[in-house]
């Protein structure tokens, strides 16, 4: 599971790091793929946003969003590793240890739009 975790976090990060890089753009500089994909999804958030409000306010909320979408998945694996520490194998299903499987299931799927990606483990970690 520690493999895991640190592919998942260094999805993450690289998701941040997209981000905080987008942020400082002008329309004339060069994108990353990843560059394009997250700006391509924070076109589609912004047009979701309800309106009246103007294209910059409605990406910056859509930046914001996905933003805190990193933090949210960074505290659920945060979370897990809370479990693990906590988790006593003599206990019964009931115990931390289950807690620990149902974590697992989350980290599976949290990796699972990731996929396509070369050091994803297609038979070890798809749920």
């Amino acid at each position: 599971m520690d493999d895991l975790i640190a592919f998942l976090r260094g999805r993450l990060d690289e998701r941040e790091d997209g981000l905080r890089k987008l942020a400082e753009k002008t329309a004339t500089d060069s994108y990353s793929a990843l560059e394009m994909s997250l700006h391509a999804e924070i076109s589609i958030l912004a047009s979701a946003q309800p309106r009246p409000q103007s294209v910059p306010a409605a990406e910056q909320a859509a930046w914001q969003h996905m933003l805190a979408e990193v933090d949210a998945k960074r505290q659920i694996i945060d979370a897990y590793e809370r479990a693990v520490e906590e988790a006593d194998p003599a206990l019964a299903w009931t115990s931390p240890e289950y807690a620990v499987v149902a974590y697992e299931n989350v980290l599976k799927l949290l990796a699972l739009p990731f996929a396509g990606h070369p050091s994803y483990r297609e038979e070890e970690w798809r749920p």
